[in-house]
């Protein structure tokens, strides 16, 4: 396996940062999953390598797989807007489509919490992505509380770990971003394959919510439930 930095544009230019894994050397155009994260709103813990567990697992699968940082985390430029997400994994399918060691026809998406809302609402319009896992995924946004919008927020002011959400007003514009990208009015236009995979023993966002997106997502769909998983 090989680890590659990469770095690409979004529609305005940001720069967003990355990692492409690729497992091995030769052997033709390979299928690829861009993993997006969630929202982060605390530091990393000391020893906790992210998404670059996930990643390998899928190089040892055979697939390659690409973490990046969207606008206002890590490396990747800009200030936080999640409303600008579902962009910036377009410019991510953008670098891989056209990458020479990817097999553009098959191309997957793997998004996390708030990372899910980007994925789905980019899946259910670019037809290049040919796949979708969603993890982790509220069902209805609408019902986030703004009491629970701000505390993210002063959690991540705390932490650093979102660029630009002392900006004043930024809980509310969060909580508008949650509305718009609301995956009960999105899952049932998808037409790629959809995974929602969910832990059983989530406090934060209950199982019956991963119950819920599959029932109203079209076929091809899988639901697993994780039993024990947080």
């Amino acid at each position: 396996m090989r680890t590659v930095d990469v770095a690409f544009r979004s529609f305005d230019e940001t720069e967003l940062r990355g990692q492409l894994y690729l497992p091995g050397e030769g052997g033709g155009r390979l299928p690829v999953v861009c993993i997006c994260h969630g929202i982060p709103v605390a530091p990393r813990e000391p020893g906790d390598r992210g998404y670059a567990e996930l990643a390998e697992m899928f190089c040892s699968e055979g697939f390659a797989a690409l973490t990046f940082n969207f606008r206002g985390v890590g490396l990747s430029g800009g200030d936080f807007d999640l409303l600008a997400w579902p962009a910036d994994l377009e410019a991510a399918v953008d670098y891989l489509y056209n990458h020479k060691d990817i097999d553009p026809a098959r191309l997957g998406v793997a998004g996390f919490s708030g990372g899910a809302l980007a994925a789905l609402y980019a899946a259910s319009r670019d037809p290049r992505i040919k796949a979708l896992a969603l993890c982790s995924t509220p069902a209805d946004t609408s019902k986030i509380t703004m009491e629970h919008v701000e505390d993210l927020i002063a959690k991540a002011r705390e932490s650093g770990s979102l660029r630009g959400v002392d900006q004043p007003g930024a809980a509310a514009k969060l909580k508008k971003d949650f509305d718009l990208l609301n995956p009960l009015g999105l899952i049932n236009s998808l037409t790629c394959p959809v995974l929602i995979l969910h832990g059983g023993s989530d406090e934060l966002v209950h199982p019956s919510q991963a119950e819920e997106l599959y029932r109203r997502a079209r076929e091809p769909k899988w639901l697993e439930v994780v039993e024990g998983a947080p």
